[in-house]
């Protein structure tokens, strides 16, 4: 096997066999390896190539011996774990996006209180009007929920109640470790950044 240890799974580039009836004993042994990388908090592994053939051009008793080990063809390659297999359209993406965002009919909070309740501030009129049924005014609002504005977490400003500010200010200056300096300096000199290229550069391990 050549193995290398990925952000989040783990990735085995190329399988050789003596022969391919060896392949489900194989299957079972990386299941067993597995249970270490489980301990680590990894637990996805995935097939790059089997026999120097990839996965894509692999003969259908192969690829009913990884199916019936519970592996999945994904993009290119096969994975097996904590996998969810479900597919979604372009528009169903953006209808669940809409519903989690309480942006559509029959999915709106019934009134302000309930979207502070629920997101922990609200920030204007526009916000009310796309998430809220009742179409108070925010200064209303403000008024009979004694509600003050400030800086939030992310940094907008809006309007929340005097104990949820409370939460926000302190979230504000906690003040941030050495490592945290580093990595946001990397983030900050380095944008647009991914998570990997973040770690790789830098020095804390």
């Amino acid at each position: 096997l050549e193995l290398w240890e990925m952000s989040g799974c783990i990735e085995i580039r190329g399988m050789d066999l003596d022969d391919l009836s060896l392949l489900p004993s194989a299957l079972r042994a990386i299941d067993r390896m597995m249970g270490f990388y489980r301990m680590k908090g990894v637990d996805i592994v995935r097939l790059r190539e089997i026999m120097k053939v990839d996965p894509e051009s692999i003969d259908d008793s192969t690829r009913a011996i990884l199916e019936e080990s519970g592996y999945h063809y994904i993009n290119g390659f096969f994975a097996k774990g904590r996998i969810v297999t479900t597919t979604l359209k372009d528009w169903e993406i953006i209808s669940y996006v809409l519903r989690k965002q309480r942006a559509v009919q029959g999915h709106k909070f019934r009134n302000a209180w309930d979207a502070i309740l629920a997101r922990g501030y609200i920030r204007n009129d526009s916000e009310l009007v796309t998430r809220v049924e009742d179409k108070t005014p925010i200064k209303n609002v403000v008024e009979r929920y004694e509600l003050i504005k400030t800086a939030l977490c992310p940094r907008h400003i809006g309007y929340t109640t005097v104990e949820q500010a409370s939460v926000y200010k302190a979230l504000r200056d906690d003040p941030l470790t050495e490592d945290e300096k580093i990595v946001l300096d990397i983030i900050e000199r380095r944008m647009p950044i991914n998570k990997k290229k973040v770690i790789e550069d830098s020095p804390i391990y």
